[in-house]
């Protein structure tokens, strides 16, 4: 294992997954939603020299090799090749931004991570790993809350508890549906930059690691 942004600083990041005859592993990443608290947009918020969403991006492709990203959001430059998709109408909540990204293949694995957490990419072999036979694995932060927006999911059970009409739904309802593995994650892994105290701990990650390079 080697050591990376994601593992030096974050904790000790798992072996690289590998997805079934060399298919790349799909990532949705959900970078739709207002800022309000925050009172710019939290994605194109500077982390050092690179913003929030390219920290997830280039995490990603560090720690999953060569994933198929889907953004669910509104388009924009970033450092890595993605797939772009928008609602239509916007703002019909995470759980119908995820239900158009799903894949049609109801056996596909997909991990589900915000696009507001820079530092999540290291989580993603950790609950792939933890899956096994469930319909899901979602993170748990170290307060005990549950994260069902950093998870891994299988597609088939994920849509069918999702139903017909996802506009508006919570993703916790969702959840209820499912057989679910719980799966405690480091702090800065879950670490969401809602708001300016939000921005500055994660500003602090991020210098940190400049620092030690």
């Amino acid at each position: 294992m080697r050591s990376t942004f994601r593992g030096s600083i974050l904790g000790t990041v798992s072996p690289r997954i590998r997805t079934p005859h060399g298919t790349a592993q799909r990532v949705i990443v959900l970078g739709g939603g207002g800022s309000r608290r925050l009172g710019q947009d939290k994605l194109a918020a500077q982390l050092g020299a690179t913003t929030v969403l390219d920290t997830l991006l280039a995490g990603l492709v560090d720690v999953l090799g060569a994933p198929s990203i889907t953004v669910v959001g509104p388009a924009r430059p970033t450092c890595v090749p993605v797939r772009w998709r928008q609602e239509s109408p916007p703002g019909g909540g995470p759980v119908a931004g995820l239900a158009l990204a799903l894949p049609d293949d109801p056996s596909a694995v997909v991990t589900l991570v915000a696009g507001d957490h820079p530092f999540a990419a290291a989580a993603l072999p950790v609950l792939l790993g933890a899956r096994r036979g469930a319909d899901a694995a979602i993170g748990v932060d170290p307060s005990g809350r549950d994260q069902p927006l950093l998870g891994a999911y299988l597609s088939g059970p994920l849509r069918s508890a999702i139903g017909p009409q996802p506009h508006g739904l919570a993703m916790r309802p969702v959840v209820s549906r499912l057989t679910v593995v719980r799966v405690p994650l480091d702090a800065q892994w879950c670490l969401d930059v809602d708001t300016a105290a939000d921005l500055a701990a994660a500003r602090e990650v991020a210098q940190a690691f400049t620092l030690e390079r």
